[in-house]
């Protein structure tokens, strides 16, 4: 996973000393899984770091195997302020975007 500079930097100030993002998927949505980022306060395992960053984690040894190679941004713009995921070459994402192909 690669993380931006503007990722990096929203990630400082969001998150606090302890606390961190993590990229899970989660069966559903229109495609059969939807990605996840929520906020945990603790590491749940070192070998779901990403190495990238001291603040970004896996969900589980399945969103690392599944979302290795994609990228992390922050977006702001007049539609949208938030990160953006761009999933690795070859996933398959639904029309809206929302969830991706297993």
């Amino acid at each position: 996973m690669t993380i931006s500079p503007l990722a990096h930097e929203k990630l400082e100030t969001l998150l606090g000393d302890g606390e961190y993002l993590e990229i899970a998927l989660d069966s559903g949505g229109c495609a059969g899984a939807t990605v996840v980022l929520s906020k945990m306060n603790s590491l749940p395992s070192p070998e779901l770091s990403i190495p990238e960053s001291t603040k970004v984690v896996w969900g589980c040894n399945m969103s690392k195997r599944l979302l290795t190679g994609g990228r992390l941004d922050w977006v702001d713009d007049l539609l949208h302020a938030g990160f953006d995921l761009k999933l690795p070459l070859g996933t398959e994402s639904c029309g809206c975007g929302a969830s991706i192909k297993l």
